[in-house]
């Protein structure tokens, strides 16, 4: 298990703290403008809403 501070993961993606967000492999998400979407790495995204 490991702990992540999540102000701090949300300050560094810039995002208001009030935003839902979850992570999961990048083509699962629908395309832009249907699901906001951040690319952490090649295979890897934060949704948001």
């Amino acid at each position: 298990v490991k702990f992540v501070n999540l102000r701090k993961f949300y300050d560094d993606l810039s995002l208001a703290y009030d935003y839902h967000i979850y992570i999961e492999k990048c083509h699962f998400f629908a395309p832009p403008p249907l699901e906001k979407k951040i690319k952490l790495t090649d295979t890897l995204c934060v949704g948001y809403y």
